[in-house]
């Protein structure tokens, strides 16, 4: 991160990753969970969360934190940057005992990061389908 004009040893980005599944009746199964964070269609950093289930109803918060090198913090300098953040993971869902089959899901979001390194402007970022 930058502060006045020096660079600090943590070069991580942190955000809050919320997964709701607000059906009910039907469970959601999760494979591994990839997050790649893009500057200018560039990777800077990944990220993964193991496989999961999800219970109708329920919501999970995950903490994730994403090394993203200090050639990252040079390059923003102290101006604002604009990020990608892509997710992309396989379904299944649960109906009462049945299963359905896989399904792929890819879903990203922009979010603009100011010289501070925190998120400016709207701090719940929703993530849509690609």
């Amino acid at each position: 991160m930058l502060h006045r004009g020096e660079l600090i040893a943590n070069t991580s980005l942190v955000f809050n990753l919320q997964v709701s599944n607000p059906n009910k009746g039907m469970g959601i199964y999760y494979n591994e969970i990839y997050i790649t964070l893009y500057m200018r269609d560039v990777s800077i950093g990944t990220k993964s969360i193991l496989a999961f289930y999800q219970p109708h109803k329920k919501s999970f918060r995950y903490d994730v934190q994403i090394n993203a090198g200090k050639q990252f913090w040079r390059g923003i300098g102290n101006g604002f940057v604009d990020l990608r953040l892509v997710v992309e993971t396989a379904v299944k869902y649960q109906i009462f005992r049945w299963k359905t089959k896989s399904r792929q899901m890819v879903l990203e979001a922009s979010v603009t990061i100011n010289p501070r390194g925190m998120i400016s402007g709207e701090k719940n970022i929703k993530l849509y389908i690609k």
